[in-house]
């Protein structure tokens, strides 16, 4: 009945009231209702000019969290648009995705209810335009009426969601300045996150795309990884839908979550909440962490749950409650599961225990081994998908680590891992931090618990992998685990000795503050810097949906002639075929002298006789040798996808027909 209802409004929106003379004023609105928004707020200017920056500044994150959930709220309901099954139908405009509820009427609400409640003469006006957009969204043919509504609805419950943390922060503001402060800077970077992933330039990296094909499979665990990846992914997709924001859009909130974590310990570990409100806030502009807070990359809730580790095993030992111990267990088995590297916590922590003399009596404690055990039952999972299959994590950490090559000195890599630590949290971050370190135990002998706490948590995690350096090549990102808390040592030196210092001194922390910040601003903004291809790390995340596309046309035409599969020898390249090809199809990765991946671990394509196949393979590249009788044909495609400017990434696609069929080749390495 209510369906009934919605429909009968529509077609006399739509269609009885329509006038040919209105379209283009309709669609104008439509399309470009921001246009009498703008206009309505700079003819208030003169009366509110010394109070217009609150109120825009409150309306705006009201229409990001309005866009940003409504977006997510679109995909649970899934209803599709008006015009897929009337058709008669006037479409004026072009429409994708879900139906419910209307972001034009959600966003153009809550802008209105943002302005009109500082600005009161201002609602007639604010509000007769937000009617009209949502108006006009029923008659260009896009939404239901009862779309419009619930768009209404949840952009002026979104306005009113973020004026009472608002209000909350004025009253913490006036108590407590320093926590208000951080608190605000910490909300604004999570929308001001939440929009870049949503309207961001940059396609899902090549590592998204796979953790996002193993969430179509759900499993205990996955061949190089844990499983809390795929579930996460899995999960916001499930509510979301197969989409770039539905990928990211936990990552974000795990930045923010990691911030507010050191905030919590530092201000606990030193009394003082300036040096906690800078210890979370390095964590937020320091480039190796902002990256996690627009990827959705296993280091995004890695890092998290090791803050939440630290922050609890404190908690833990300062107030003597096993609770907490036992929750540490739970954390860091959950951590294991996201990233391996989550062991060093237990190294850690042990070490730790048995420096402290205060808490020494912990290592007689059965609740510490408790907690040990919690944590191996937590990570269960792993153990046991290892087990039912040959134990490949191990071998494939093991021949990631180079364990197998023996003692070696390697001067390269060496240099390579102590370059890319100062690139990741830049010189002069890193310089100062360990300037601060040779100071430490000079000066801080009150410090001296809380310190060596935060020195346990910190040193043998980058000595342990600037040591095997030396052995074999070690990644960037392994030693994250390092940083946070050398943060919270060096955020309390900074404050507590800021008055000490000379000018020079001081010029030079906040240039190593300030630094950080302007490059990770600008690396979500690389096409300012104008970087040469090899230099620039953002073109791996650019090209990928043109890709998607143009295989899509190349795929159609060769499905005309009979039933085709897609082929990669790359499994970064099937996972990205498989997220931006149509209808997100079932991707295969043939196995060319490359080391094993996670789609060896699946039904391969081995029986597909006589049905044709789209190969797709990096570079300007020739069919292998392995696969040329594979077929009874093949054409070559050379395609140049454009990634910026002039620069473009070439793939070669090969039209395979009649496969006859090849054996399995197993992985020569893991």
């Amino acid at each position: 009945m209510l369906q009934a209802l919605d429909t009968a409004l529509f077609n006399f929106i739509n269609q009885s009231l329509h006038i040919p003379a209105l379209d283009p004023v309709m669609v104008f609105i439509t399309k470009k209702s921001s246009f009498f928004f703008i206009i309505i707020v700079l003819l208030c200017f003169p009366r509110y000019r010394s109070k217009l920056l609150l109120p825009l500044a409150l309306s705006l994150l009201a229409v990001g969290l309005s866009d940003g959930t409504g977006n997510m709220l679109k995909h649970l309901f899934g209803r599709e648009r008006p015009f897929a099954h009337i058709q008669t139908a006037i479409l004026l405009a072009n429409a994708s995705a879900f139906s419910f509820p209307s972001l034009h009427a959600s966003n153009a609400f809550a802008f209105a209810s943002g302005i009109s409640h500082f600005m009161p003469h201002a609602r007639i006006p604010l509000f007769i335009v937000a009617t009209l957009v949502a108006f006009s969204r029923i008659y260009v043919g896009a939404h239901y009426p009862s779309d419009v509504i619930g768009g209404t609805v949840w952009g002026i419950l979104s306005f009113y969601a973020v004026l009472a943390v608002y209000r909350k922060f004025r009253n913490v503001y006036e108590k407590e300045r320093y926590t208000a402060c951080f608190f605000l800077m910490t909300g604004a970077l999570l929308v001001i996150n939440l929009l870049y992933v949503r309207y961001g330039p940059f396609d899902l990296a090549p590592d998204e795309a796979h953790y996002w094909e193993w969430s179509r499979r759900p499993a205990l665990s996955y061949y190089s990884k844990g499983p809390v990846i795929a579930w996460l992914i899995g999960l916001t997709t499930w509510i979301g839908g197969n989409n770039v924001f539905s990928v990211r859009v936990l990552a974000p909130f795990f930045l923010a979550g990691s911030s507010l974590l050191m905030y919590g310990l530092t201000t606990t570990l030193s009394g003082n909440r300036l040096a906690g409100a800078l210890s979370g806030l390095l964590m937020q502009i320091t480039p190796l962490f902002a990256a996690f807070g627009v990827l959705m990359s296993i280091d995004s809730p890695f890092i998290f749950f090791w803050c939440l580790g630290l922050w609890t095993f404190w908690k833990a030992l300062s107030e003597h409650k096993p609770a907490y111990l036992y929750a540490v267990g739970l954390i860091v088995g959950i951590g294991f599961m996201t990233k391996y590297t989550m062991l060093f916590f237990f190294l850690c922590s042990g070490m730790f225990l048995v420096l402290s003399r205060e808490d020494r009596a912990w290592l007689k404690s059965f609740h510490t081994y408790g907690s040990l055990l919690l944590g191996l039952a937590a990570a269960s999972p792993v153990i046991l998908w290892n087990a039912a299959n040959n134990w490949v994590t191990l071998k494939h950490t093991a021949g990631h680590a180079h364990i197998g090559d023996g003692f070696i000195v390697t001067p390269e890599y060496f240099a390579d891992f102590v370059a890319s630590q100062f690139g990741l949290i830049t010189p002069l971050l890193f310089g100062l931090i360990v300037f601060l370190l040779v100071r430490y135990r000079k000066e801080f002998p009150e410090f001296s618990r809380p310190g060596k706490y935060l020195l346990c948590f910190s040193l043998p995690v980058l000595l342990f992998f600037t040591a095997k350096s030396i052995q074999g090549k070690v990644e960037a990102n392994w030693a994250l685990s390092a940083y946070p808390a050398l943060f919270s040592l060096a955020s309390f030196y900074i404050v507590s000795r800021w008055s000490g210092f000379m000018s020079r001194m001081r010029s030079l922390v906040i240039l190593s503050i300030f630094i950080p910040a302007l490059i990770s601003i600008l690396a979500h903004f690389p096409q300012v810097l104008n970087l040469p291809p090899k230099m620039d790390p953002t073109l791996r995340l650019t090209g990928w949906k043109v890709l998607g596309r143009q295989s899509d046309v190349i795929l159609k035409e060769l499905s005309s002639t009979g039933p085709a599969f897609i082929l990669s020898d790359n499994y970064q390249v099937a996972s990205e075929l498989a997220f931006y090809m149509e209808g997100n199809p079932v991707t295969y990765c043939a196995n060319i002298k490359r080391r094993m991946n996670q789609y060896d671990l699946w039904p391969g394509f081995y029986s597909f006789i006589g049905r044709n196949a789209l190969f797709i393979m990096k570079g300007d590249s020739e069919m292998p040798e392995e696969f040329r009788r594979a077929f009874a044909r093949y054409d070559k495609v050379l395609l140049k996808i454009p990634v910026r400017e002039n620069n473009a990434v070439k793939f070669t696609v090969f039209k395979c027909y009649d496969f006859r069929g090849t054996k399995p080749i197993k992985a020569e390495n893991y």
